[in-house]
């Protein structure tokens, strides 16, 4: 199975937005940046390309390996960075354990990553507040055997299902009027937790994900084009993004004007309505035909797509850490922390996708489901 080098790179980048989106109340350097496409979005972009991924690498043709070591496998690709990341940010940031009088639950949601599924602040944002994507993966990966058997003939009742299943949770979080996210009420229900952690919401981008995974593998080998029309189809691709950024935003603006709480559903085209436009990227990127795409497959940019699920793990314990050992870095120029922050950023996430990620996947793999192999995602 080819694997696919240049979508591999933009991991990185949808890393790299995520990275400044966070970084940016903590540092000079990059609380300038504006930019069109909210950086968060890559949160998205990451949702649509796991679905791609599991689908390509899963086709239903080949699909020979049981549930079991389905999720073994996906087990192993997310589970022991999370574990390391969590021990970190408990030796780096100890107050994130002290969320509430008795943070046993807190901490079992967590380390079951289900913690975005129980839409309270206090769970889905416990420890290392980033992980609550991972906890949404998980719930897409346990959907995943159901949501890909027959997708080719049944992928339009699933689409009405996982789209209607998200508008339901809006629905209740409009109509009971769920309050928005409150620092000072962590335990509280919010709409935040209901609209745009919730995996039963967020799931729709996943299967567009597979919709493309599946257009893609129709598509693969009829598309003959030269490299000069691929390239300007990888242009307009990625200028699609921008243009349907405007789209969810003249949406959300429809929505706040007409609905009298529009909280949850404004929120979740806020972060959400880039899915699309993701999706043409990732079609057309995948066959790394353009000049564009030809870049990506330059490997320190594969590399850093390989490590970007655990630049995205540590990336927010440092700047935890930063914010509580302020007073004691005074002395030192901010723009001096932001290098020194990056540059430990991104060797931490080397050395986690070398020396954790990669050797615990392998390694679980072979406890938990000895002779069985499952394909593994080429991304």
């Amino acid at each position: 199975m080819r694997k696919l080098d240049a979508l591999t790179s933009l991991r990185f980048f949808a890393a790299l937005a995520i990275v400044i989106h966070h970084s940016k109340v903590a540092f000079e350097a990059t609380a300038w940046i504006n930019s069109p496409i909210p950086l968060d979005y890559g949160v998205s972009f990451f949702f649509v390309l796991s679905g791609f991924i599991l689908s390509y690498s899963h086709p239903e043709s080949s699909r020979k390996t049981s549930a079991r070591s389905f999720y073994v496998a996906r087990f192993a690709r997310i589970w022991p960075l999370h574990l390391v990341t969590f021990l970190l940010c408990l030796a780096l940031i100890p107050e994130r354990a002290r969320l509430s009088p008795d943070s046993f639950d807190t901490t079992l949601a967590n380390l079951t990553l289900v913690h975005a599924w129980i839409p309270m602040a206090g769970y889905f944002f416990s420890y290392n507040s980033v992980s609550w994507s991972i906890s949404a993966e998980a719930f897409f990966y346990l959907c995943f055997p159901f949501l890909s058997r027959n997708l080719a003939r049944t992928w339009h009742w699933k689409l009405f299902l996982v789209i209607g299943l998200g508008a339901a949770v809006l629905f209740v979080a409009t109509a009971l009027q769920v309050p928005s996210y409150n620092h000072d009420a962590p335990f509280q229900v919010s709409s935040t937790g209901m609209s745009y952690i919730s995996p039963f919401v967020r799931i729709s981008e996943f299967f567009l994900g597979m919709l493309t995974a599946l257009a893609y593998s129709k598509y693969a080998h009829v598309l003959k084009l030269k490299p000069l029309v691929w390239t300007l189809l990888e242009i307009g691709a990625l200028a699609l993004v921008p243009v349907m950024v405007h789209f969810s935003r003249v949406a959300t603006g429809f929505v706040v004007s007409t609905l009298t709480h529009s909280e949850p559903v404004a929120e979740y085209l806020g972060h959400a309505g880039g899915a699309p436009a993701f999706m043409v990227v990732i079609f057309i990127m995948a066959f790394g035909n353009g000049y564009i795409s030809r870049l990506l497959f330059w490997r320190p940019l594969v590399i850093l797509g390989e490590a970007s699920f655990a630049l995205y793990l540590v990336h927010q314990i440092f700047i935890g850490w930063y914010f509580m050992n302020i007073p004691s870095l005074t002395a030192i120029p901010n723009n001096v922390i932001f290098v020194v922050y990056w540059v430990a950023s991104i060797s931490a996430s080397l050395l986690l996708w070398r020396f954790v990620e990669t050797p615990m996947r392998q390694k679980i793999r072979g406890w938990l489901a000895p002779g069985r192999s499952s394909p593994t995602a080429p991304v």
